[in-house]
């Protein structure tokens, strides 16, 4: 019996499909987001954590195809039933150093503005964690196991 599996549009290149309880997604990019000197973030995020006061945070970014920005990406909406802020976990392993880190849902995107959109995007934290180079530096091909997401798809 094969997976439900679930196909990004709109840039987003990548599947996600069901595996008991979790949404996965695997062999996905992975980049870095809210670290100081992110000329593309300002280090707040949609959950009111500030990343700057937080820099040893351990979270991530989803396109959560309820925000603008991320319309066509395979994962849930977030609303206030589904992938709360901040207690949504995501277990995140390197393909390349075969590292793991388990993370805390905490903003929307990557958003699909960029001709490949990544499937997630890390705090500067945890990027180090995976990889040991400075977040400016981090794009990871990655394996991702949202817990729980699964009753959440439809």
């Amino acid at each position: 019996m094969s997976a439900k599996t679930f196909v990004g549009s709109h840039g987003y290149k990548f599947s996600t499909y069901i595996d008991g309880e979790d949404l996965c997604a695997d062999d996905v990019m992975a980049t870095a987001f809210g670290y100081i000197g992110d000329g593309q973030d300002n280090g707040l995020t949609a959950s009111g954590l500030d990343l700057h006061k937080h820099l040893d945070y351990l979270g991530c970014a989803l396109p959560m195809p309820s925000c603008r920005f991320c319309k066509g990406a395979p994962f849930p909406p977030h609303n206030s039933d589904s992938m709360p802020w901040l207690k949504t976990l995501v277990v995140v392993k390197s393909r390349g150093t075969e590292k793991i880190v388990t993370v805390a849902l905490c903003d929307y995107g990557p958003g699909n503005g960029h001709p490949n959109p990544a499937a997630i995007d890390l705090t500067g934290a945890a990027a180090m964690i995976l990889s040991g180079v400075k977040p400016s530096h981090f794009a990871e091909r990655v394996n991702i196991r949202i817990l729980g997401a699964a009753k959440w798809m439809s």
